[in-house]
Parts: structure tokens; C-alpha cells; sequence
């Protein structure tokens, strides 16, 4: 559940995300800078524009880990937007 895959933030600025852990109907998604074209530091906020991400969702169903691991991007869009 490791693998993460690069994004856009709405600024341009260009991340590296990941889901790192579920706990009890909750999912951590981890955001790393990629700034160098890998990935670098875990950030909470956009390196670019400073904007806070989301990092926790309510995921009682596990429709949130399914859809990250089938790449859809309307969830990307909403952590990020």
C-alpha cells in the first residue's frame, strides 16, 4: 500500500503521495516534496504556495484506500485543490 504516485498541487508545485497507514475507519495519506524529481521531506502544507493538504480521511468503508490504489483522481483533486 506503499506505492504512491506523483501529483500536481493547483499551484504547480509537484508531490509525491502516498497512503501510509489505516487505523479504525481512518486513512493517513502522506505527501512527500518532490522538488528533485524523487521523493524528498514528508510535508502537511504545499512547499510552492504554503497551502495545508489533507492528510486524513474518514474511511469507514475502505472506499477511499480503493480508490487510491485504482489512481482515481477526483480524490487527488480534493486533497489538494
Amino acid at each position: 500500500m506503499n506505492r504512491g504516485k506523483w501529483m500536481r498541487h493547483t499551484c504547480g508545485y509537484r508531490l509525491w503521495s502516498y497512503v501510509q497507514t489505516v487505523l479504525s475507519g481512518k486513512v493517513m495519506v502522506n505527501y512527500r516534496d518532490g522538488v528533485r524529481d524523487e521523493p524528498g521531506l514528508i510535508v502537511s502544507c504545499c512547499p510552492g504556495c504554503g497551502q495545508g493538504l489533507q492528510m486524513w480521511w474518514d474511511d469507514p468503508t475502505g472506499d477511499v484506500v480503493r480508490a487510491w490504489e485504482q489512481r482515481f483522481q477526483r480524490m487527488i483533486d480534493e486533497a489538494v485543490g
